[in-house]
């Protein structure tokens, strides 16, 4: 009997078997087959991506950020442009 480990006899390691390519984010794919697994189009037409695209910009500027002292971007903006104003 050996004292080889399994995998070393050409026999599969369970640790060390490839996974499935798996999603990352919208479309995206990682892993194996990433590149020859077929990528949705998330938009049909240039204003569903238009309002996608805009939906998610707008919840970005309106929703706290940890980097700015749990404040939304939005609020940070305001707060620059008053000052900015008192100063003028």
């Amino acid at each position: 009997m050996s004292s080889r480990p399994a995998g070393a006899r050409g026999e599969p390691d369970a640790r060390r078997r490839a996974r499935p390519a798996r999603r990352c984010g919208p479309g995206k794919r990682i892993g194996r087959d990433a590149d020859t697994a077929p990528r949705p189009d998330p938009y049909e037409t240039l204003d569903d991506a238009r309002r996608g695209i805009g939906g998610y910009v707008d919840r970005y500027h309106h929703r706290p950020h940890s980097g700015l002292d749990y404040k939304t971007p939005y609020e940070v903006k305001q707060t620059w442009e008053d000052l900015q104003n008192i100063a003028a």
